[in-house]
Formats: C-alpha cells, structure tokens, sequence
C-alpha cells in the first residue's frame, strides 16, 4: 500500500530500456523506491511507441514499390519466437516521399534460439 502513495517523483530514476514486441518499440522508464521498513522496491512503466499506426493506400502503394526494389536503411536484426519458433527480424527504415518514416520487420525461420 506504501508503494501506491508513493509517486515517481519520490522515486530515483535509473533509466530506461528499450525492447522490441511483436514489431512494436516499448519503452520502460525503471525506478528505485525505498520503503519506510528499509525495503528497496523497483518499478518499471512501459509505454508503447506513439508512432502512427496505418498508411494511406498510397502510401502503401509505395512502401511496396519501395520495399521491392530495396530502397531502405537496414537497421539491424533480431530474434523472436513465433507460435514457439526461433525466427531471424530484419528492420528496415523507408522514407516516403512526403516524410513518412516506414519501419518494416521481416522474418525468416531459423534464428539461433
């Protein structure tokens, strides 16, 4: 209950993390808070991307045209498990002709889990 009526600003920040889920870029704020007992307690709220989340048919259109000829900055790789199997993420930036950023992941079978 103590914990409740504390609020973050009572709380030391210890950072931040960010993590990949399902596509999605999650980022949690971590905090330390110290109990009247003398309990050390760490917290973490999470807060999704605020990106926007549908492109026009337009744009769609071309991202494809985009994706298809390879016009896009690959900005590294990751693994996730899907339905319980290792799967390779490729994340690809493109930019739209009218400033649009796209990230696109791409998964292939066969990370190394």
């Amino acid at each position: 209950m103590e914990l409740l009526r504390l609020g973050n600003e009572q709380g030391k920040f210890l950072g931040n993390a960010q993590v990949q889920f399902h596509g999605r870029t999650i980022t949690f704020d971590r905090y330390s808070f110290t109990l009247s007992d003398g309990t050390v307690v760490i917290r973490s709220e999470a807060q999704l991307d605020p990106s926007k989340r549908a492109l026009t048919v337009a744009q769609l259109y071309e991202l494809n045209r985009l994706s298809g000829a390879r016009k896009g900055e690959t900005l590294g790789t990751y693994e996730e498990d899907v339905m319980g199997k290792p799967f390779k993420f490729t994340r690809v930036k493109y930019v739209l002709s009218d400033g649009t950023e796209v990230i696109r992941s791409t998964g292939k079978p066969g990370g190394e889990r």
